[in-house]
């Protein structure tokens, strides 16, 4: 995870690519994740020092992501939405052009972090402290693996149930529970084999993407009311969570899809 985001350090400083921001933000990411699957093993003096220093980096980043998605994937869609009028295709205009500030702005300050040395003390830090990690305690992958990760599940089914009955931040729970999952799985796919697996993985990943495209439209619905105050946003904001509102039918097919998917640790090995 560490080498996947230094990877991306060159990137971040010296282009506007998004693709470099994007998959920094999923390192750290992948990084939390694997810190909460080994949490109950891992000293609380470690994760209480490190995982609110990567917690901070990585808000460093989601400015900049929100508004890269919003320029990138939605402000074409608004644009040909609202082209008609001259009225509307000014307001647009004016969006787009505070989205491009903020982006800019954002990304100063994404770069900034990633010089300070705050950044590189961070790093070496957290290297030489998993250095000097006691080593573990000997126990069985096959007793903790499944444990943790019906425990995931179950968190997910919960998620789902509220999301069910809820809203944007519902949905956005639930999309967080599903990465967390996702990550886990990948951290022990080499313990599981067979279709099942591959299976679960798709279904996963498939319900990852619609709840991202939600999420996508739910942000871009915060950063209309902040580029457009009072009243200007609301032909946009509207326009937005109708679309958002024609994603929950496929979102509850893909979740239908994901509960009758047999979980691969309960499969029998091969």
């Amino acid at each position: 995870c560490v080498n996947q985001l230094q990877s991306n350090e060159q990137g971040i400083l010296a282009t506007d690519a998004p693709e470099f921001v994007h998959q920094a933000r999923v390192s750290i990411r992948r990084l939390r994740s694997a810190i909460r699957v080994w949490q109950r093993h891992l000293p609380a003096p470690f994760v209480a020092r490190f995982d609110p220093l990567w917690q901070e980096l990585a808000r460093h980043l989601g400015g900049v992501r929100n508004w890269d998605v919003f320029l990138a994937d939605t402000a074409p869609v608004l644009s040909a939405a609202f082209a008609d009028r001259a009225e509307d295709q000014a307001k647009i205009e004016s969006l787009f052009r505070y989205a491009r500030r903020r982006c800019t702005s954002n990304r100063q300050a994404a770069r900034a972090a990633f010089k300070s040395a705050t950044y590189s003390r961070l790093l070496l830090d957290f290297s030489a402290a998993l250095q000097a990690l006691p080593e573990a305690k000997r126990g069985s992958l096959g007793d903790f693996v499944p444990a943790w990760l019906n425990k995931s599940t179950q968190r997910v089914k919960q998620r789902a149930a509220e999301a069910q009955q809820g809203g944007d931040d519902a949905r956005h729970r639930l999309r967080l529970a599903f990465k967390q999952l996702r990550y886990a799985l990948e951290f022990f796919s080499p313990i599981f084999a067979g279709p099942e697996l591959q299976n679960y993985h798709q279904s996963l990943t498939a319900l990852q993407e619609q709840l991202g495209h939600q999420n996508d439209l739910a942000v871009a619905m915060q950063l209309v009311v902040e580029a457009l105050p009072g009243r200007r946003a609301e032909g946009v904001h509207g326009w937005l969570a109708v679309q958002s509102e024609a994603l929950l039918p496929e979102l509850e097919t893909l979740l239908e899809a994901f509960r009758r998917q047999d979980a691969p640790w309960s499969a029998p090995s091969p």
